[in-house]
């Protein structure tokens, strides 16, 4: 099953497309495709760091304030 993560704000609405990544659990790892750390990494700002959550989300922190959620979305979670 592929996996998606995307990024939603604090009123759980979605930002942007969802994006393909390595799920933890894939055997092989196809070219140009991230796991799900890159994939994060790559959608957050600068001042921003991710953290984990509950039921595959993660919060994003700007400082001590949440500016978001990183939803992970895959069944082999």
């Amino acid at each position: 099953m592929p996996t998606w993560i995307l990024r939603k704000n604090v009123d759980d609405e979605r930002l942007g497309d969802p994006h393909s990544c390595t799920g933890p659990r894939d055997i092989q790892r196809v070219l140009g495709v991230l796991t799900i750390d890159e994939q994060i990494a790559s959608m957050l700002a600068e001042d921003e760091r991710a953290e984990p959550g509950q039921n595959g989300s993660r919060k994003i922190f700007r400082g001590a304030d949440v500016v978001g959620y990183i939803v992970v979305l895959s069944t082999d979670l």
